[in-house]
């Protein structure tokens, strides 16, 4: 398996043990979500939590998105 990390604004690398989106779930507040969010996004995809489906893109979205934005 190949290395992954999230890496913070602010530097932090953050290892990602088992997918992206399994970090996201497993700690939502360090990427500014709720689990409730999450839960609401895979509902409305009606895919299961943890699916790396459309959900999953969306979600990672969120997450990315805001840093990509010219200040």
């Amino acid at each position: 398996m190949t290395a992954a990390f999230w890496i913070s604004p602010r530097g932090e690398v953050l290892p990602v043990v088992t997918s992206h989106i399994a970090a996201v779930i497993e700690d939502p507040a360090t990427f500014r979500l709720t689990l409730g969010q999450i839960e609401d996004i895979y509902s409305r995809h009606r895919e299961p939590v943890g699916l790396e489906g459309h959900a999953r893109e969306e979600i990672l979205l969120l997450v990315v998105l805001p840093y990509l934005a010219p200040r």
